[in-house]
């Protein structure tokens, strides 16, 4: 049994596993399934054995155990793919930024009412949590000569937030400024950095 993850057939929460794997050249099934197959996995129940907790995206391993959770996942690549540091306190550094970002994204503001969801949005970038929190990951970053969290070497956590960049760049961070990055200048010269190197050039969203 082949090593298989399961996602959307969008970059999203499985994106810096398959970047790490790839770069990694780590061979895996990249199963991407429409939106209305995931229903049809989990359901009345809203959950199965391959998708225990009724979510994606989830990594099967070739013993047939079935992992949950992104941010484990991605770990697991990236250390396989040598894009996580062997050095504790740099992986605590790591592991910090990349469990702000995704705090970031799920204290989002959401709202059934599209009006109050947009206000809120809007209050959430402009002196909410979501600057609180890019302040602090970019003080990390000015903490190193760069242009990656620590330094010349980009780890899977500097994928991950080339990744955030690149959402709300797109417009599909709701409500929030297409030129929102534009604030911190080594948010660009992350993208530039990753974009310029040619073992990741092929996953530039």
């Amino acid at each position: 049994m082949s090593l298989t993850l399961t996602y959307f057939p969008l970059p999203g929460r499985a994106y810096v596993t398959r970047v790490c794997f790839g770069i990694g050249g780590i061979e895996y099934v990249d199963e991407k399934i429409p939106f209305d197959e995931l229903s049809k996995r989990r359901g009345v129940k809203g959950h199965c054995p391959g998708v225990p907790l009724g979510s994606l995206p989830v990594l099967t391993l070739p013993s047939g155990k079935v992992i949950v959770e992104s941010g484990a996942i991605s770990r697991y690549a990236a250390r396989r793919a040598n894009l996580y540091p062997q050095d504790t306190d740099e992986a605590l550094l790591v592991d910090e930024v990349g469990d702000v970002i995704g705090s970031l994204m799920s204290k989002a503001p959401q709202d059934k009412d599209p009006e109050e969801k947009k206000a809120n949005r809007l209050v959430y970038a402009e002196s909410g949590f979501l600057k609180l929190a890019m302040d602090l990951i970019v003080s990390r970053y000015r903490e190193t000569p760069g242009p990656y969290l620590l330094g010349n070497k980009y780890y899977s956590v500097d994928i991950l937030l080339y990744s955030l960049v690149k959402m709300i760049r797109t417009g599909d961070f709701d409500h929030v400024d297409t030129y929102y990055d534009a604030a911190w200048p080594e948010l660009d010269a992350l993208v530039v950095a990753l974009e310029a190197d040619s073992k990741f050039a092929p996953y530039k969203i």
